[in-house]
């Protein structure tokens, strides 16, 4: 999830208490975890946009 406010980690650390701060060559952006199985991945997701968070699936290999 790219950070779009100085609370975005903390608001996202209430439902996700394991989110981390990382870094890419676009930016900063918080990782809300590493799933083995896509379907995992997009259940998390659905649950963060449900809350307003601009959350997205990012393939890693």
């Amino acid at each position: 999830m790219p950070i779009r406010s100085h609370d975005t980690l903390e608001r996202v650390r209430r439902i996700i208490p394991n989110a981390q701060l990382a870094k890419s060559r676009k930016g900063d952006f918080i990782n809300a975890g590493a799933f083995s199985n896509r379907s995992d991945a997009e259940r998390l997701t659905r649950q963060l946009r449900d809350r307003g968070f601009d959350a997205r699936v990012e393939y890693i290999n």
